[in-house]
């Protein structure tokens, strides 16, 4: 009888323990019905699918960090800019120039990641991003997205980034774009056994460009023509000198051309050559097809990074640092100028910005 009435104690402490868990999992289920919301960028390849309540977003104070005030990274800055604001992110924005550099970058940034009461920084450019590294590093573990900083820049702490507790990611631009510029210019001529290549003398990547694009054409039996001009003038000069001497004639991917891109490329046009222009995508309409990055898609993709970052986003497949995509952009009307057939494999990744 006595243990008969301890069996029938225990069952009844078992049915009350297992009736509260059900009441608790119903008060949870209830309360989390709240303002909680999935937010998603359908536009971009990183998407936020941070949990945020109410004005969580404001809580967060974060630094944009700007040395190097390009064209394009200063889409990449606005856009950056545009999803913050969008999503009620605070944040203050600190943008060098000319006349005023920011003075020692270095004791600048320190300033700023250690002094400055920011939960996460983000950087445009190179110039921040070492800086900055540098920083977080020494003296702070808050959390950094590197946006646009070139590949060696993101190669020469990569192995540190990825094995350190730091939440450090970045969206690196790869200096070198001459393979993928030739990958493409074969692919869209096949027959072709001849290329000019012409660049200004003050682009002080060429060389790293012009290695890449000798051992390429070399590999596939493709005779280089290589014209260096010392200004913008002789620069046009060469086009027509060049043009009876090749099939296609590319540019280097430098950025330093800027609005003469358009003069260079209406002379290719008078002199009935392809030119495959690179880099810069506010001139990529004026050119048969060019390797480029999107730099407002990349500011994009590295603040929603910032977002799921700070606010407990899905970053399980995210790896710390990666290659921007770059894609394929041209005005298919030139291309048909030129008998140039758009090939399969590109039909997906080419963008007509005519």
């Amino acid at each position: 009888m006595i243990k008969s009435k301890k069996s029938g104690t225990a069952l009844f402490i078992v049915l009350m323990m297992i009736l509260a868990c059900f009441l608790t999992a119903c008060e949870s289920t209830d309360d989390s019905d709240t303002d909680i919301n999935e937010v998603e960028y359908v536009d971009t390849s990183v998407k936020s699918s941070a949990q945020k309540t109410g004005s969580d977003l404001r809580t967060i104070k974060t630094a944009i960090i700007q040395y190097d005030t390009s064209e394009i990274l200063n889409e990449s800055c606005t856009a950056v800019k545009e999803v913050f604001d969008n999503n009620n992110v605070t944040y203050d924005l600190y943008v060098g120039n000319d006349e005023d550099p920011l003075g020692d970058c270095i004791e600048y940034a320190n300033n700023i990641v250690i002094n400055g009461g920011y939960d996460s920084v983000i950087t445009i450019g190179s110039k921040a991003a070492d800086d900055v590294y540098s920083a977080i590093r020494t003296a702070s573990k808050i959390p950094v997205v590197f946006c646009a900083p070139d590949e060696p820049i993101m190669k020469s702490f990569a192995d540190r980034v990825n094995s350190a507790s730091d939440k450090c990611y970045g969206i690196a631009i790869t200096q070198n774009l001459a393979q993928a510029q030739f990958d493409m210019i074969n692919t869209f001529q096949p027959e072709i056994t001849s290329l000019g290549v012409i660049y200004l003398a003050n682009d002080t990547r060429s060389q790293t460009y012009l290695s890449t694009l000798e051992k390429k054409c070399k590999d596939n039996g493709v005779y280089l023509e290589k014209q260096r001009a010392s200004d913008i003038n002789e620069f046009i000069y060469m086009i027509e000198n060049v043009s009876d001497q090749v099939q296609a004639i590319t540019l280097l991917p430098e950025n330093t051309l800027g609005t003469d891109l358009d003069r260079i490329s209406q002379k290719a046009i008078s002199e009935n050559i392809p030119l495959y222009g690179v880099a810069d995508l506010d001139y990529a309409g004026k050119f048969p097809a060019s390797v480029c990055y999107d730099y407002k898609k990349i500011g994009e993709d590295s603040a929603n990074l910032m977002i799921n970052l700070m606010f407990g986003g899905d970053m399980s497949d995210t790896q710390n640092i990666r290659i921007a995509y770059s894609n394929v952009y041209g005005n298919k009307q030139l291309l048909d100028k030129f008998d140039i057939e758009i090939p399969e494999n590109y039909k997906d990744r080419f963008v007509d910005v005519n």
